[in-house]
């Protein structure tokens, strides 16, 4: 489900892309590319994470522009007669396993570096992931990188086996979009591998100290846990409760626990992987059946909202219920 921002926002969405953001006392500004200065009291960092593959990062500013990117990747996966997958995390496994479940007749072949799927996980989930691939008919090379040509496309694993495809997807992991705070002191706030460095009330940490009106969520920031839709809505549910906090004056309380969390995988429409806390792991379509209808029960809300609600409602300014649950004038804090 796509929904334009400014459909929601209205006039209090700005699209741009970040340059800088430097900070002063306790406010601070942010700098664009086309070097607009946007001032602000209260800082959210939620740029996301950006995938190699143009079809998974979705690197289209326009609603128009990523339904079209859809189809037409869509329809390139219909043609091919092969198709290679580079990367054994969630995504990879997933998108291999709607592949070959869709279009069993297809060479499909999953390539991943280390020595399982989904590493980071439970062994038994990444056993299983493999176990219902390959009975589905897919090819799993483990263990092995990936070489590619001068164009990008996989075409050997380092070992010399043959992986090249007319169809290919880059699935090798995320880079946080935050390229913007190298510069200047924002950039003591970063981890080594790029993400914002917070607390569990979502406040960004700057070196030994804590910016108490600047919060980071979502695939940017750093944490330990599954990059989820799970755990960014838990995330952002924790970052409105702060905020109105932090309009109003008052003590920064609600807190989000980084740590284990559940892990599902649907590998094709008719079988999937779940891990619980603990690392139990249950397979089957009892799991594709939970998590569609959790994934339905989020598209049916969203459809809802946006043609049902937005067309009575006009533009939603949810900052505006912010500031007035703040009962303060909505042109400040910005």
């Amino acid at each position: 489900m796509l929904t334009s921002y400014s459909r929601i926002l209205g006039k209090n969405f700005k699209q741009g892309l970040p340059k800088s953001v430097e900070l002063s006392g306790s406010t601070g500004v942010v700098t664009l590319a086309d070097g607009e200065l946007i001032p602000f009291d209260i800082l959210v960092i939620c740029t996301g994470a950006t995938w190699s593959d143009s079809f998974i990062s979705g690197l289209h500013n326009t609603e128009t522009a990523r339904l079209q990117n859809m189809y037409d990747t869509t329809s390139r996966i219909q043609k091919a007669a092969s198709v290679t997958i580079v990367g054994g995390g969630v995504v990879g496994v997933e998108l291999a396993g709607e592949i070959i479940t869709e279009y069993p007749g297809k060479t499909v072949t999953l390539v991943h570096s280390r020595d399982r799927l989904v590493e980071y996980a439970a062994e038994k989930l990444g056993k299983a992931a493999e176990e219902i691939l390959t009975r589905k008919g897919a090819r799993v090379i483990l263990g092995q990188r990936a070489e590619f040509d001068a164009n990008g496309n996989p075409t050997k694993t380092e070992s010399g086996e043959d992986i090249a495809a007319e169809c290919s997807f880059i699935c090798t992991g995320q880079k946080p979009n935050t390229e913007f705070l190298n510069t200047g002191e924002m950039a003591s706030s970063l981890s080594q591998s790029g993400h914002v460095l917070i607390n569990d009330q979502l406040q960004v940490i700057q070196g030994d100290k804590v910016l108490e009106n600047v919060f980071s969520l979502g695939d940017c920031a750093s944490y330990k846990g599954f990059r989820s839709g799970k755990a960014a809505r838990e995330q952002a549910d924790v970052a409105i409760k702060n905020l109105i906090a932090a309009v109003r004056g008052q003590a920064i309380t609600g807190t989000w626990r980084d740590g284990p969390a559940p892990l599902v995988m649907s590998i094709g429409r008719d079988d999937g992987v779940l891990m619980l806390h603990n690392g139990w792991v249950m397979r089957g379509l009892p799991v594709v059946l939970g998590k569609s209808a959790r994934e339905g029960g989020m598209l049916l809300g969203a459809w809802a909202v946006r043609s049902l609600v937005l067309p009575i409602l006009g533009p939603w300014r949810p900052e505006k219920e912010i500031w007035e649950a703040a009962n303060v004038n909505s042109s400040t804090p910005q």
